[in-house]
């Protein structure tokens, strides 16, 4: 299982995202030349196209993430928290993404904390069925906000070291739910996105994510 979503992730993150970049949307989303004019005619022969269209269907963000966690110790529970970096990427599966569209992606996020006496690494990797409306259905839903819910499972691996480090060690695979919003603001994309673990083993972590950036298309 483990190594089945670290495939997973790899091919999204390292394979498609490079070869499936969104060349023209992400060009008009850095330089703001894209017009609705020009997204609804681009649309319209992206309708009439039956071919699948990884270009089209691919779409991604990035941004800052925000991790924290319990774990026990011989002085009772100790939340811990990390900030991190996020991204996101997914395939629109539906052939019709108009207003809402189901997508298949993975997000991973990584938390990492160095200090001289303490140091923490957190890092997980989802795989999400997830179901959009709105803004982010589709590279050419032209909604000003769009809202999203997922679910699936979720590596994480997770480290502690130092002499003053809370001790945690942490390998597990757990069912996850994530629900977010996406929005523009001055033609900009963001999308703000919470996750968290909906089950964990004996001796695991219920890790709670929230994270913040960029619509890139």
């Amino acid at each position: 299982m483990i190594r089945f979503i670290s495939l997973f992730a790899v091919i999204f993150c390292l394979g498609l995202s490079p070869a499936l970049a969104q060349d023209d949307a992400y060009e008009a989303y850095l330089n703001g030349r894209t017009t609705s004019k020009n997204r609804n005619k681009t649309s319209s022969i992206a309708a009439g196209n039956k071919t699948f269209n990884y270009k089209e269907r691919y779409l991604q963000d990035a941004g800052a993430s925000f991790y924290w966690f319990d774990v026990n110790t011989f002085f009772g529970p100790a939340n811990i928290a990390l900030p991190g970096v996020n991204y996101i990427g997914r395939l629109v599966l539906n052939k019709n993404p108009d207003r809402y569209s189901l997508s298949i992606g993975t997000h991973p996020t990584l938390g990492i904390q160095f200090g001289n006496f303490a140091s923490y690494f957190l890092l997980t990797v989802p795989v999400m069925l997830e179901g959009n409306i709105g803004m982010g259905s589709s590279i050419y839903n032209e909604a000003q906000i769009g809202a999203f819910v997922g679910l699936g499972p979720e590596y994480s691996l997770a480290r502690s070291w130092g002499e003053f480090a809370i001790p945690f060690r942490t390998d597990q695979v757990a069912p996850v739910g994530s629900a977010g919003i996406r929005f523009r603001i001055r033609g900009r994309g963001y999308y703000l996105r919470y996750s968290e673990a909906l089950w964990a083993p004996v001796q695991g972590q219920y890790f709670r994510t929230v994270a913040f950036g960029n619509s890139l298309f």
